[in-house]
């Protein structure tokens, strides 16, 4: 069979991104056909073969849910980091005893918590 003959719409099958997400939208492709496991574009049948660097690597679905889910935790604690961080400079900017407010804020950046504000 050609591929003429299995496409009826005159829609030609394509390496071009937005060609192929625009034949998704349409329903010329499923999103299966055209995206690994872990959700990377890897093109589709006419076109070149993207290769997802977590299947190159052979990555199982255990160690990448494992992944994701350290980096939720990884990303809870940058953000619990930089709203304590705000909160201290607010003391900064509002309060009288400049020298007990710059103590908590070199505390704060010498501590565990702190220290997310760098990872």
């Amino acid at each position: 069979m050609a591929i003429d003959d299995m496409v009826d719409d005159g829609w030609e099958p394509t390496s071009d991104y937005d060609d192929q997400m625009d034949a998704l939208a349409r329903g010329l492709l499923e999103y299966d056909d055209t995206h690994c496991r872990h959700g990377t574009f890897v093109g589709n049948w006419a076109g070149p073969d993207y290769m997802c660097g977590y299947c190159e690597m052979g990555v199982t679905d255990e160690e990448f849910e494992e992944g994701k889910r350290l980096e939720a935790e990884r990303n809870e604690k940058r953000k619990a980091a930089r709203q304590r961080w705000e909160e201290i400079n607010r003391e900064v900017e509002t309060t009288t005893d400049k020298d007990a407010t710059w103590a908590t804020a070199v505390a704060f950046l010498d501590s565990e918590e702190g220290q997310w504000l760098y990872r």
